[in-house]
């Protein structure tokens, strides 16, 4: 069948796969090298051709990433298109908010073992550890500096009034959220996700309500 006027895709996210590399509790490295395969596949994407891809690379996220076969990677949602004054250092920025949103909506409350195994207390020291495997530098200035291009884009993108400054704090915090030094029990885990699953119906609604009635007021 198909969707949207094309075909079906029997595929795996590229969020998902990473998921199930990261619960390995014996190396970390499985999901160290395919992070450097995502990071390379957005390195590629963007310098294929900077004018155009600079503004769409900012969505090509873990959940963005169709994967076929363990080869082909299929790309999509790529419609937001946000202006920055400064691109260089865009596909690490791409990279962090991937880590970032990835850690609060899917893996977080999973990733016990980092804590109690591998000395990776917070979401930052696991994003400091991935940068570090890339032999990339993250230090407080990057980090302030793309948490700034994060809310600039959620506010660009959101139908609710910003406060700047609070958002600021706000995703700071949220990367100082630390792993649970035991194992949730499987409800716990279960209304983490279906919690992150009603923001995001909350959000569609939102939208798809501000939609309409900007369609009835073109009618009108």
């Amino acid at each position: 069948f198909t969707l949207h006027d094309q075909h079906y895709i029997d595929a795996e996210l590229l969020s998902t796969r990473l998921l199930k590399l990261a619960l390995n509790q014996a190396h970390r490295e499985p999901f160290h090298a395919f992070v450097k395969r995502y990071f390379d596949y957005i390195t590629y994407f963007f310098n294929a051709d900077k004018e155009i891809n600079k503004g769409r690379i900012i969505d090509l996220c873990f959940w963005n990433i169709f994967i076929i076969d363990d080869k082909k990677w299929i790309h999509f949602d790529l419609e937001w298109k946000p202006k920055y004054e400064d691109y260089s250092l865009i596909t690490e920025f791409v990279l962090f908010r991937s880590l970032l949103h990835w850690l609060v909506t899917v893996a977080g409350p999973f990733l016990t073992h980092f804590r109690t195994k591998m000395g990776i207390s917070t979401y930052k020291d696991f994003i400091v550890d991935v940068f570090c495997y890339l032999n990339l530098e993250f230090d407080d200035i990057k980090m302030d500096k793309f948490i700034d291009q994060e809310i600039h884009f959620q506010k660009a993108t959101s139908i609710k009034q910003y406060d700047i400054e609070k958002s600021k704090i706000d995703l700071k915090n949220i990367l100082s959220t630390h792993f649970p030094e035991n194992d949730n029990t499987l409800k716990e885990q279960l209304d983490h996700v279906n919690k992150c699953i009603h923001m995001e119906f909350e959000k569609s609604e939102l939208l798809r309500n501000k939609l309409t009635d900007l369609e009835c007021m073109h009618t009108q």
